[in-house]
């Protein structure tokens, strides 16, 4: 999608996806709030996954992961949570 094209939203589905993740987020809240999730919190996780935000030429959004550059063996001793702490965090 060309940001400079016109398409519809439908908004009953953005709203689904958005309740949806809402109520994701409420029933990690243990997992996600304790410790609060901050940089230092994630710091680990961070430093073991070689992620990336940028943009494309439409000015959209693009995350991504580049799987060579990032620590498989460090990440097998590192508890699933930390790993979804950072991804929360991240997006």
């Amino acid at each position: 999608v060309n940001k400079r094209e016109i398409f519809p939203i439908n908004v009953s589905k953005a709203f689904r996806r958005l309740t949806a993740y809402a109520t994701w987020m409420d029933e990690q809240k243990s997992v996600l709030l304790d410790p609060p999730l901050t940089l230092d919190s994630v710091r680990q996780a961070k430093s073991l996954l070689y992620s990336r935000v940028t943009h494309d030429d439409c000015g959209r959004v693009v995350w991504w992961l580049d799987l060579g550059q990032t620590k498989f063996k460090e990440m097998k001793h590192l508890a699933h949570e930390e790993i979804l702490r950072f991804f929360v965090w991240l997006s």
